[in-house]
């Protein structure tokens, strides 16, 4: 973050023996579903901050002295998928109890999603003024140039990617099933597919496929800055961060319609949304975007301008500054 914000500092505050309290309650949680200490306690004389943040649950019993007067953001989640709402709106309302719990005496509670935040304040709509929306911070995303993308979208020979590790949860099932069912059509439009996945490809047809099961981040961007077409429509994703370093590689994307890709892709402008676990629905939008060049690019670039202007880390990171300050200044 200090490499986009020059006049703001940042440090981890606290000593080892809570940063080992801390990563034994992480792991506890994971494996003997508890913490094994109830309670962190965070000093003041530990303390030498004009703010402080706090990530996620991983920190739950995180105490700080009341006495202490240094504002606080905490950076929380809220269930937003359709598998969460249709648990009903008792479990919405127990989970946003249990979130007003954790943020404590929280100065600002943040969101990385708008869609997050909203569903949060139908349940505590008196939180309005302390809760707010900056997304993810990214350093490592890498955008292609407009001229790199438009050029690439001119070759004869295209080529569809998939990145997923998970890849029956990720939808890869359907896509090798879509796949199949066209090969005909890919064939006579020069269509290559590559996955990177630890779950193997199961196309029986189409064969004119590469995979890896696994890839470095750099090399996997540069794949998709090669690419033409994304696809993963799983059937589960809390947020999908690949969306969007596909979106910066200039790939037009074919993603599920679930809330948080209604965000992402500006409800369908900057990709196409479809409902997952449904070959047929990925065979239609696949050909609409084979046979349509202009229309492909002219969404890759939707996606690629959507991506700068929300994702880029030298935005999100003025954002999050723009947070500090805000407690600050207080």
């Amino acid at each position: 973050m200090g490499d986009y914000v020059d006049d703001l500092s940042f440090q981890f505050v606290g000593s080892r023996v809570q940063y080992l309290k801390w990563n034994v309650n992480f792991l506890g949680v994971r494996l003997l579903k508890r913490r094994v200490f109830k309670q962190i306690e965070l000093p003041d004389k530990s303390i030498k901050a004009d703010a402080l943040y706090r990530y996620g649950e991983q920190l739950l019993g995180l105490t700080i002295d009341p006495k202490n007067r240094t504002p606080l953001v905490s950076t929380l989640g809220f269930p937003i998928l359709g598998q969460d709402r249709i648990r009903g709106e008792q479990y919405l309302q127990d989970e946003a109890d249990n979130l007003v719990k954790l943020a404590g005496n929280s100065s600002l509670v943040h969101f990385h999603t708008d869609c997050m935040r909203e569903f949060f304040l139908t349940k505590r709509p008196e939180w309005r003024h302390k809760c707010v929306t900056v997304p993810f911070f990214l350093p490592q995303l890498r955008f292609s140039s407009e001229k790199t993308i438009t050029e690439k979208f001119s070759a004869e020979e295209l080529r569809i990617v998939f990145v997923g590790v998970d890849g029956k949860r990720k939808g890869l099932v359907e896509l090798c099933e879509a796949l199949d069912s066209m090969t005909d059509f890919l064939q006579a439009h020069q269509v290559s597919a590559t996955f990177v996945s630890k779950t193997s490809p199961m196309c029986r047809r189409f064969k004119n496929i590469t995979h890896h099961f696994f890839m470095e981040r750099d090399e996997v961007q540069k794949l998709m800055q090669a690419s033409h077409i994304y696809v993963m429509v799983p059937r589960l994703e809390s947020f999908g961060l690949v969306f969007v370093e596909a979106m910066a590689a200039g790939c037009a994307v074919l993603a599920d319609d679930d809330v948080p890709r209604q965000e992402i892709f500006d409800n369908g402008r900057c990709g196409r949304l479809v409902q997952p676990g449904n070959a047929s629905l990925i065979v239609a939008e696949l050909k609409k975007l084979i046979e349509d060049r202009a229309a492909m690019r002219d969404l890759a670039l939707k996606g690629w301008q959507r991506a700068q202007s929300r994702y880029s880390p030298t935005v999100v990171a003025k954002q999050y500054a723009d947070m500090f300050r805000r407690i600050i200044a207080k």
